[in-house]
């Protein structure tokens, strides 16, 4: 120094002491000046990342202890980054910040990752020009196993700083990984316990939760072939990887320094996820079925997230890779709030809880997506807390959702069944009651057959007795006219009756029912006549009068059933009338006529009327006959194509009238 050369001797050592002081004073500027972070009692919770700067890149000769004092000096003169962004960082860039102890005692800090970093980084301490390595993420796990807590979040030993004391942090990131740096936080022990001991219980609550569900599920799929189930099941297991990805469990198991690693095997989870979701939505509303137009839409999209999403490896997240996965999650809301459309105009079963159900998925998407953490690295917890929660109450809503579809359509299954066993009872029933109804039919057609057979027998023997009647009336002499011509008349009829009876009881004769009547033009006053004739006499001894008024009408009809139906009807007056008269008359209306049988008897009330028309039924308990009177002439008269009608009135006598004849012209 020349000022030391020139001046006196005596002044030379003070002089010397002095430049000393004045480079140590310098030198102690320039090191104050350097970016440092004071430590307080209070600050126990720090992010580190916001007090560093980048003091140098790739380049940087980091063991060389001139290298780094000449960044120190870079750092105090404000010549280097003060921020760290995307922009300002790189490939091996170098980190920087000092650390001071401002308090009057000893304190304890640890670096805190809140994660197991898919960053690539390393952090190093430097006291008094002493360098130690102490958190290193490129190491495999299992080299890195003593600076990582239980619940596999990667931190550090716990660095320990005298009263006063300064350190000093260096970090240096690789494959860009610094780019939006995660944060690494600076805290206490007691704090670094708090989180280690919420984030153990939230995982507890959530994996195991998380696992019974699943099991459940699969149980669920597998014993009631639940197809949406299945596909859940698929959904809820890629979920847990995922959530145990990001919680480090599979890089503490898998992880041997690929930077890309993490990231790669998250996109792949969240890829089964989307799938897996997707196909769930699918088989719970039918779609391919019932909406083929959105399954195919649905189809294309998946297509399209699975291209995007394999492209990762090749584009990184760049500028254009995120805009397409920002369109990839636009697409997926939309799907799914058609899907919830759908579900609403299906109103199938469990079609509510599954709309519930989306709204908290679509939620907790946006939300994740607004905080970073779907398809980027977020580590905040609050975040993947709500998340988590979010995930197992959505999970528990699909489940119910399930259940009430796959139960509601067992239950209506069950109803079916029931319906279609009610059905098959009733129709078995009725195949009995017809079985029943035709062994009654057999059994009254063998009991007709019999009756008929012996009705033949019977006709076919009073054949015989008529026909000797017949030939000793023409043998009679001729002292009553009158008589025989009476006689002749009932024989007639008998033999006529006889006849029709046997040609209706032959088995390969007509229904009597069935065949139409032969009809001619019969004049009325003869029938009148021949019924005169044949009850004339019965009436006069019962002391009553016949009254049959002439008449001339002509009518198409069968003589021999009318006369049958007429002489019932006659037969009938006469027995139930005690005194007066019984009257037979014909009336004449444009091109119809009638015919009426008036008596004089006691009447009938509407039901004994009604009664009488029944067959086997009879007025009175005592007399004889079989009640088949009325029954019989209410058959014939359907049969000619005639109405029966009959008037009554108690005390004042029956009237019975035949209407519809055919007046011949």
């Amino acid at each position: 120094m020349i000022v030391a050369k020139t001046a006196p001797h005596f002044l030379a050592k003070p002089i010397r002491y002095a430049c000393y002081f004045a480079m140590f004073f310098l030198a102690s500027i320039s090191v104050a000046n350097a970016q440092m972070l004071t430590l307080t009692e209070q600050n126990d919770d720090l992010n580190i990342f916001d007090h560093m700067v980048v003091v140098g890149d790739h380049s940087f000769d980091f063991n060389n202890l001139s290298v780094r004092q000449k960044m120190r000096q870079k750092v105090s003169k404000g010549s280097v980054a003060n921020e760290i962004t995307p922009e300002t960082t790189s490939d091996g860039d170098w980190l920087y910040v000092q650390l001071e102890n401002s308090t009057k005692n000893g304190i304890s800090r640890v670096l805190d990752t809140e994660h197991f970093s898919d960053h690539n980084y390393a952090i190093y301490l430097e006291r008094a020009g002493k360098i130690t390595l102490i958190l290193d993420s490129r190491l495999p796990a299992k080299d890195i196993e003593n600076r990582i807590r239980p619940e596999v979040i990667l931190a550090s030993l716990p660095i320990y700083m005298a009263p006063q004391e300064t350190v000093e942090i260096w970090a240096q990131f690789q494959n860009g990984s610094s780019a939006g740096a995660v944060p690494i936080y600076l805290r206490s022990e007691s704090i670094v316990t708090q989180h280690r001991s919420k984030n153990s219980a939230t995982n507890s609550i959530f994996y195991g939760v998380g696992l019974t569900l699943l099991t459940f599920l699969v149980l669920f799929s597998f014993l009631l072939k639940s197809k949406p189930a299945i596909y859940y099941s698929l959904f809820l297991a890629a979920s847990i990887a995922v959530n145990m990805q990001q919680d480090g469990y599979f890089s503490l198991m898998f992880y041997s320094g690929d930077p890309n690693f993490n990231i790669i095997t998250r996109l792949f989870g969240q890829s089964l996820m989307l799938v897996s979701y997707l196909l769930f939505m699918i088989s719970f509303l039918d779609i391919r079925r019932r909406f083929p137009k959105f399954f195919a839409m649905i189809c294309g999209y998946m297509v399209v997230v699975v291209i995007i999403l394999g492209l990762y490896p090749f584009v990184g997240t760049t500028d254009f890779y995120n805009y397409c996965i920002n369109i990839v999650a636009l697409m997926f809301a939309v799907i799914s709030l058609g899907s919830a459309f759908l579900a609403y105009r299906s109103k199938r079963f469990g079609a509510g809880l599954f709309i519930l159900g989306i709204a908290i998925f679509i939620s907790y998407l946006v939300y994740s997506v607004s905080n970073n953490f779907l398809w980027q690295t977020s580590y905040d917890f609050n975040v993947i807390l709500t998340v988590k929660i979010a995930q197992l109450v959505d999970a528990s809503v699909f489940t119910a959702a399930m259940l009430r579809q796959t139960f509601g359509l067992r239950m209506q299954r069950d109803e079916a069944l029931k319906s279609e066993l009610a059905a098959t009872q009733k129709n078995l029933e009725t195949a009995q009651s017809l079985l029943v109804a035709k062994k009654d039919r057999d059994r009254a057609k063998a009991l007709a057959e019999q009756h008929r057979a012996q009705l033949a027998n019977v006709s076919h023997d009073m054949r015989q007795p008529l026909t000797s009647l017949q030939l000793a009336l023409e043998q009679v002499d001729n002292s009553s006219p009158e008589l025989k011509e009476q006689l002749a008349a009932g024989l007639n009829y008998l033999n006529s009756l006889l006849g029709d009876t046997l040609t209706s009881t032959r088995p390969d004769g007509h229904d009597s029912h069935a065949a139409e009547p032969a009809t001619d033009a019969v004049p009325i006053q003869i029938i009148f006549d021949n019924l005169e004739r044949m009850f004339g006499t019965e009436a006069m001894q019962k002391g009553l009068a016949l009254k049959l008024e002439p008449t001339n009408v002509a009518v198409d009809t069968d003589a021999v059933l009318l006369i049958r139906i007429l002489s019932n009807l006659i037969s009938n007056a006469i027995k139930y009338t005690q005194k007066g008269q019984v009257e037979l008359l014909c009336f004449q209306y444009g091109d119809k006529a009638s015919i009426e049988v008036r008596d004089s008897g006691v009447g009938l009330t509407e039901e004994q009327l009604s009664r009488v028309m029944k067959p086997y039924q009879r007025n009175t308990v005592d007399g004889d006959g079989e009640g088949l009177g009325l029954h019989i002439v209410s058959t014939m008269a359907e049969q000619a194509g005639l109405v029966l009608e009959a008037d009554s009135d108690t005390g004042r006598g029956t009237v019975f009238r035949l209407d519809g004849f055919r007046v011949y012209s």
